[in-house]
């Protein structure tokens, strides 16, 4: 609203509408936790040199991204995933890890503070077995 010099937010949801019907921009999330990007094919048709980042990455591949991190360096601190992935957001690193616990793809020691995850036995079996 800002940029735009809008006066209301309100206001905004119409210029996003209109980018998102043109496909100029997605969203991904649901209500607050809404992001807006820049449509990939639209960045990929228009030649521009630009380098990929870990900051818009798929979650599917982060998931995969994170066993693999853990498979190198099991019992991890999150401040240690995070000081690997560097480019990967606290949130989205955070809420993934959360959600592959709560699938049990990992396991955690006991406590709140410095909590260390590793991949669970039964995913680190089927890695070795790889």
């Amino acid at each position: 609203t800002k940029e735009l010099q809008l006066p209301e937010e309100d206001r905004l949801r119409a210029w996003l509408h209109g980018l998102i019907l043109q496909q100029i921009i997605i969203s991904r999330g649901h209500k607050k936790a809404t992001e807006y990007l820049i449509n990939p094919q639209l960045i990929k048709s228009a030649k521009v040199n630009i380098k990929p980042s870990l900051i818009t990455i798929e979650p599917h591949r982060l998931v995969a991204l994170i066993e693999e991190d853990l498979k190198l360096f099991p019992d991890s601190l999150l401040t240690d995933i995070q000081k690997r992935l560097i480019d990967v957001t606290t949130k989205d690193l955070r809420k993934t890890i959360y959600q592959m616990v709560s699938d049990g793809v990992l396991t955690h020691s006991q406590g709140k503070t410095y909590r260390r995850y590793s991949l669970a036995k039964n995913k680190r079996n089927e890695k070795e077995t790889e």
